[in-house]
């Protein structure tokens, strides 16, 4: 998540994904969740200024197993 404002709400996230997203560290900057199969990700917004457009993001999945 970006550090400049929070662009996602976690309980709404939670309420329409099939796993549970947590938060992976204390700053809420990373969010993570884990697979029936028992595969853990990490899920990241990066603010992107590279195109010089206002609110753009990438978005980063890691696995993190």
């Amino acid at each position: 998540m970006n550090t400049e404002m929070d662009i996602v709400s976690l309980s709404e996230i939670n309420t329409v994904t099939p796993y549970r997203v947590f938060y992976l560290f204390e700053k809420k900057e990373v969010l993570r969740f884990s697979t029936d199969k028992g595969l853990n990700y990490a899920v990241t917004f990066v603010l992107d200024k590279t195109l010089d457009l206002p609110n753009m993001y990438q978005l980063v999945i890691e696995e993190i197993n």
